[in-house]
């Protein structure tokens, strides 16, 4: 009985192991790339934002490589000027100047201050609505920092799981400082209540990228400074000894093009939302589940279509979501279970039917031969369940004088004896290709030829028959006498197949060839023979041997004259 029960309850112990696979193993990794590929089959996303990028690039670098990089100040305090003067909403200087042009001078042994760095024009137009760059270990430029009107906000990109920059810093409690987008959306006078409520949060990438300008060509005469109009303008270094490349979800990105897609997630107010933990656990065992229970619940023509349907449809779904809604919905922990319950779904399916198909061979086997009823286990809707006209040789074995046996030796004996007496007929049987169909008080009938078709089935049927006289020669009943029995057999067309009701049903053979066999068993009294068989299974290959014959036989009952042999 408990076995029965764990059969029955695998599928569910199936999606217990899988969903704690999915949903408790770390796949953190994996999730992340998942959240990749999301990217990029969602391409480019639309933005409220207006965001212009001031590079310094490599001709940027080029131009001011004589000077270096301390004393770039001025050529700073020219951009946001130049930004400024366009009409700019805001201006985000992401460059941090560890060392100022004093420290520069004293370390290279120069203590005046250098006749080229306009360090005070570069302070004075801090003033205004610009944001700073700083990091946790180094702070912005002390002088700037000192004369700013603007904010200071942290440019570093924290790391979770890889060493991508998937989000960027909303406020550090521990510095009082704001990350770089979100001062600059202050600037900007933009609504984003998540700063209240996270220190960080998930860049949502644009997926296509920002206009950028050179800051070469900004600081030279005649360019039109209007381009900036309306804008949210971001100073950064992108030349290719700048140091400041970073991986991303949406391929390598210089950090001020980072910035951007940050600032521009803030004003769009669309954060990429990460569900909590309970829907990952809620999807692992709903996949789980129903490819679990599909697979041993459908046959293989509609378990294998779901296991196939199921996966694909969920990470479309997850893909519309992404796409819609911003939501990161976890992917990689559910599909990994959905797969474990897959592949232990249909061990467990194959484990299961091969039980269910040797308790089926255990039952028919008690009424049928076992290759018969594996025959019917391995194709119950062909030839189990449609009757077939089939070509067979039939044999009924009677044993004689049973009723005065039983009197005499008592009932419980006689059906030990008969018991014993079919097991050592029944191998003789089976030896000789034939299938016993039903036992009949004290005999049986076998069919040779069905359900495996053969040649040779009336051959072998008169082979069996002798074996089995052979066998009982000699042999004593329970009440001391010579066992006596009689054998009749007959070839010709039968009906084949299942007979009853749905309830209660059997797999027999049916017609005239039967009615006569059984006939020509009777018919042994008659001759004072063991066994009487027909002409037409000596015609269908039967051996005649030393039996008397053929003589014309009127068959009792269908009033027919039979050729027959007896012995």
């Amino acid at each position: 009985m408990r076995r029965l029960q764990l059969i029955r309850s695998w599928p569910w112990i199936v999606a217990l192991l899988a969903t704690a696979f999915g949903a408790w193993l770390p796949w953190q990794r994996l999730e992340l790339a998942t959240q990749d590929l999301r990217f990029q089959f969602r391409g480019p996303r639309p933005t409220r934002s207006d965001i212009v990028l001031i590079c310094l690039d490599n001709d940027t670098e080029a131009a001011w490589t004589k000077e270096p990089v301390a004393f770039w100040g001025s050529h700073l305090g020219a951009l946001i000027d130049a930004a400024r003067e366009g009409g700019a909403s805001a201006i985000g200087l992401d460059m941090i100047m560890s060392v100022d042009a004093d420290g520069y001078l004293q370390d290279v042994g120069q203590g005046a201050r250098h006749p080229n760095l306009d360090l005070e024009r570069a302070v004075a137009l801090t003033k205004g609505k610009i944001v700073l760059a700083r990091t946790r270990g180094v702070p912005t430029l002390e002088e700037l920092g000192e004369a700013a009107e603007g904010a200071v906000g942290l440019i570093e990109f924290p790391h979770h799981g890889d060493e991508k920059a998937r989000t960027v810093v909303v406020h550090d409690s521990a510095l009082g400082v704001y990350g770089f987008a979100w001062a600059i959306a202050d600037l900007l006078s933009e609504s984003h209540s998540a700063k209240t409520q996270t220190e960080e949060l998930q860049i949502n990438y644009l997926g296509r990228p920002l206009p950028r300008l050179s800051a070469k060509s900004v600081l030279e005469p005649g360019f039109d400074r209007k381009v900036f109009a309306g804008k949210t303008v971001l100073i950064g270094v992108t030349f290719e000894q700048g140091g400041d490349l970073h991986d991303t979800p949406v391929g390598l990105l210089q950090g001020v093009e980072i910035q951007g897609n940050a600032v521009a997630t803030v004003i769009d107010n669309r954060p990429l939302i990460t569900p909590p933990i309970w829907v990952k656990w809620a999807l692992c065992a709903f996949l789980a589940g129903i490819c679990s229970v599909s697979a041993a619940r459908f046959d293989w023509k509609l378990s294998i279509p779901v296991a196939v349907v199921i996966p694909v449809a969920f990470a479309g779904a997850a893909q519309v979501l992404f796409n819609a809604r911003d939501i990161t919905v976890p992917v990689a922990g559910p599909l990994l279970s959905t797969a474990l319950a897959l592949v232990l779904a249909f061990t467990g399916k194959v484990i299961s039917d091969s039980y269910s198909r040797l308790k089926l061979e255990a039952v028919f086997g008690a009424f049928l031969s076992p290759s018969l009823a594996k025959r019917l286990v391995a194709d119950s809707e062909g030839f189990a369940s449609k009757g077939s006209e089939e070509q067979v040789t039939i044999i009924f074995f009677d044993l004689r004088n049973s009723t005065a046996i039983t009197a005499a030796a008592g009932a419980a004996e006689m059906v030990d004896f008969l018991n014993g007496l079919f097991l050592s007929i029944y191998p003789l049987v089976e030896k000789h290709g034939g299938h016993i169909y039903s036992f009949i008080g004290d005999g049986f009938m076998a069919a040779f030829g069905s359900p495996e078709q053969s040649e040779d089935h009336a051959a072998m049927a008169l082979k069996c028959s002798r074996a089995i006289l052979a066998l009982c020669k000699g042999k004593h009943a329970p009440d001391g006498t010579e066992l006596s029995v009689g054998i009749g057999v007959n070839t010709g067309a039968v009906l084949a197949g299942y007979v009853g009701t749905a309830d209660r049903h059997s797999y027999t053979v049916m017609g005239s060839t039967v009615n006569v066999a059984a006939r020509l068993q009777d018919a042994n009294k008659e001759f004072e023979s063991s066994l009487v068989f027909s002409a037409s299974t000596v015609e269908a290959g039967g051996e005649a041997g030393s039996a008397k014959g053929p003589i014309s036989y009127t068959v009792r009952g269908l009033n027919e004259q039979v050729l027959i042999y007896y012995e």
